[in-house]
């Protein structure tokens, strides 16, 4: 199985942008980069539409001959220079003395395309964020964000407003450390600590001090970083994305939102990103279309937002907890994860191996109705059997579903009309169910899950029984929107997702 290294990505992506700049015209506007001086020419076509970016067109010089090409200062040609030579219909390079041979042509364009994208093969991926129609993945070789699904609001990150991206295509070629994919925006938190935000604006929910159209790509928001007076709150190391409010988590346990008043956690709308005062030494985050909850280093879990159906565990069916509310578990509990869901919330004890849930009870395995406050979800373990992880439907649609990873198997139970519980059907489950570990499946050692609006990806780490697929997402349920990537028919079990 070929793998996409960081670096082929970067030269590919390189080469394309130099296909681009040889066939775009000649240029109308002259400009140097970075000198008085100049020591080559970045020639920029006029906008049509100033507003949109994605109307420029760049121009590398163009010559009859490479032997044309002058240094404006005196001198031969730096190293480093660029030109496309009309007479041999290519790109070449200058290399310390001599120019290179041609370097991309119509037939290198193709060969590149088919060794460095392997288009078809197996997506090594690290995590998903399974947001409103679209997923957001981050890449075990590159720690990129690869995005596929409804470019709606511009949610993809690529620029586009309509449409559907319909293979994993890279969108953030800096390495993450965490992506979210909310309702119509995303966010990401960079190795660095900075954090990036794209998407709608409705509601201020990109924290950038603007509540109209979309911002169209990744955008930085001031004040996170490694710097420490342009960023002075810090490096970022967990993002979450709402419907219409967006939470990052600092290293040093603060949690910051912006957004919509009722879920800000401070009553009042955040246009940009505002430290909640409440919660302090939180460690972990988690947020969906209503409601978000934080983790603090004691176990204890804050919750705010909207209810419905008991989905904030605060015992009350319907209404809104404006500010950070402590929920209640049984006497001993140390929550170690939170996931919280439109309808469901779910929490994990991992050293007691309790799972706890709360809200639309259609789905739980024993008592039926909906759960006020968090009870403990029947689960049956091998005494070796330790639980992973978890993760709950995050957007608004049907009752909700709920996935349980651990050391053995893959438990599911709720929302399965599409067949995004990967067992095999399309009926609604009350009870927990299993996916089968069979065929394709055998060895593998699921890592993680993420349910967006209807569709989920399970993530894998190691199989040395089947190496195929390590570090495999498996994806199952709607595919409407392409938001399985190249995967085009609804899928009722997981099936592998390739590039």
């Amino acid at each position: 199985m070929t793998k996409m290294k960081y670096s082929n990505i970067i030269k590919l992506t390189f080469l394309l942008i130099l296909v681009g700049f040889a066939v775009s015209g000649y240029a109308q506007i002259g400009m140097g980069i970075g000198t008085k001086k100049p020591l080559g020419i970045l020639d920029v076509r006029p906008m049509t539409n100033p507003a949109d970016s994605s109307s420029y067109g760049v121009v590398l010089p163009r010559v009859d001959t490479i032997t044309d090409v002058i240094n404006p200062q005196g001198g031969d040609p730096i190293a480093g220079t660029i030109a496309y030579d009309i007479a041999a219909g290519c790109i070449k390079f200058r290399r310390d003395t001599a120019w290179s041979d041609c370097v991309l042509n119509n037939e290198g364009l193709r060969s590149i395309i088919s060794e460095k994208l392997s288009l078809g093969t197996d997506f090594k991926i690290k995590e998903t964020s399974n947001g409103y129609n679209y997923t957001l993945a981050i890449g075990q070789d590159d720690n990129a964000i690869w995005v596929a699904g409804t470019n709606a609001d511009c949610r993809t990150g690529l620029g586009r407003t309509a449409g559907r991206t319909g293979v994993f295509t890279l969108m953030f070629a800096r390495p993450v450390v965490d992506v979210s994919a909310g309702y119509q925006h995303g966010i990401a938190a960079a190795m660095d600590g900075e954090v990036w935000i794209w998407g709608s604006n409705a509601g201020y929910r990109t924290g950038l001090g603007i509540a109209t159209a979309t911002t169209n790509v990744p955008s930085r928001v001031p004040g996170f970083g490694p710097g420490l007076v342009d960023d002075p709150y810090g490096k970022a190391i967990k993002v979450e994305a709402g419907e219409v409010a967006s939470y990052i988590l600092t290293e040093s346990g603060k949690v910051y939102s912006a957004g919509a008043a009722n879920r800000t956690g401070t009553n009042a709308i955040h246009q940009t990103f505002t430290w909640i005062p409440t919660l302090s030494d939180i460690v972990d985050i988690s947020a969906s279309h209503s409601n978000a909850a934080a983790l603090n280093k004691d176990g204890e879990v804050f919750v705010w937002g909207t209810s419905t159906t008991g989905s904030l565990g605060v015992g009350a069916a319907t209404g809104v907890t404006a500010t950070p509310t402590k929920i209640n578990f049984p006497s001993g509990a140390k929550i170690s994860q939170i996931a919280m869901g439109h309808h469901t919330g779910i929490a994990l004890d991992k050293e007691a191996r309790k799972v706890y849930r709360w809200g639309n009870g259609n789905g739980v395995a024993n008592p039926s109705g909906n759960l006020l406050v968090p009870t403990e979800l029947t689960l049956i373990l091998e005494d070796d059997e330790e639980i992973i992880s978890i993760a709950s439907q995050r957007f608004i649609y049907g009752t909700g579903s709920i996935v349980i990873v651990t050391t053995k198997d893959v438990y599911v139970t709720g929302q399965n009309n599409v067949g995004q519980l990967g067992i095999g059907n399309v009926a609604n489950q009350r009870g927990l169910m299993t996916i089968s570990r069979q065929g394709v499946y055998r060895g593998t050692k699921f890592t993680g899950a993420s349910i967006g609006f209807n569709h989920t990806i399970l993530t894998t780490g190691v199989n040395n029984i089947n190496t195929s697929t390590s570090y495999v997402g498996f994806g199952m349920g709607s595919i409407a929107y392409r938001q399985l990537g190249s995967i085009v028919v609804q899928q009722r079990v997981p099936t592998v997702l390739t590039r």
